[in-house]
């Protein structure tokens, strides 16, 4: 059986940073793509750049190999340099590691998958980084302006927060051949 290597392409977005944000995937499996989208009404670039990697991980099969290529070095230093749980779930100064449920899951999906964690420059013109950028920003441009963002405070962005763990994040998925 000859298993073939998917290509992913993610990025997150924040309007506001913190503020309603989305996330982007392209993902390439031959001569198979499709994309990938989410948003959330209170969030931040770096939660959703961690998203938007998890999102395309859970969308392929067990023991999968896979190139995962993100303009964010805080995903990709995070997943290749830091041992989070060795770390006891802490930062380089010594403050709780944010997102660790989101983190907990990379870590997982990495034992599951073969995954090579690689960092590509942001807005140079890749044409994939680009689609995947644009499909973050429009994600989180949908919940721009809506009643909800507007009028979110930080205890309602709270209460969000712990809501999303649960149910999870809303998705999107689209085949393009």
């Amino acid at each position: 059986m000859c298993i073939r290597r998917t290509a992913i392409f993610t990025d997150g977005s924040a309007i506001g940073n913190p503020g309603p944000g989305g996330w982007g995937a392209v993902v390439l499996q031959g001569k198979a793509r499709w994309e990938m989208s989410g948003a959330h009404p209170w969030t931040t670039i770096s939660e959703m750049e961690l998203v938007a990697a998890v999102q395309a991980l859970r969308s392929l099969p067990d023991h999968a190999r896979v190139e995962l290529q993100s303009d964010s070095k805080y995903l990709i230093n995070g997943m290749r340099v830091f041992g989070w749980q060795r770390q006891s779930w802490r930062n380089r100064r010594g403050n709780q590691l944010q997102h660790r449920e989101l983190w907990s899951e990379l870590i997982a999906l990495n034992a599951k998958l073969h995954v090579r964690w690689k960092w590509i420059k942001g807005h140079n013109g890749h044409l994939d980084q680009t689609r995947a950028d644009t499909l973050a920003y429009e994600a989180a441009r949908t919940l721009w302006g809506t009643t909800e963002s507007r009028s979110l405070t930080l205890a309602k962005a709270s209460y969000l927060c712990r809501r999303r763990i649960t149910n999870g994040f809303n998705c999107r998925s689209e085949l393009v051949v």
